[in-house]
């Protein structure tokens, strides 16, 4: 919802009824979960987020050489 409302502005919601917020905001959730290019983006966005998470999990930290008497 915090996405809904950044894409508009005060002015934009001023004067606006409770139906006109719905109708609006039914609009706005309609496209977000329908269009084709906002999917593949965010597919796109999760599978590298993922892949990133997955790779430093995998990783092992680097020995601490900076200690005394090594």
């Amino acid at each position: 919802m915090a996405l809904f409302f950044q894409l508009l502005t005060e002015e934009e919601l001023r004067g606006l009824t409770v139906e006109q917020l719905a109708t609006l905001r039914a609009a706005f959730y309609h496209e977000l979960y329908t269009n084709e290019a906002i999917k593949r983006v965010l597919s796109t966005r999760i599978s590298r987020t993922l892949a990133t998470i997955r790779g430093e999990q995998e990783q092992e930290p680097p020995p601490n050489d900076d200690e005394p008497g090594c």
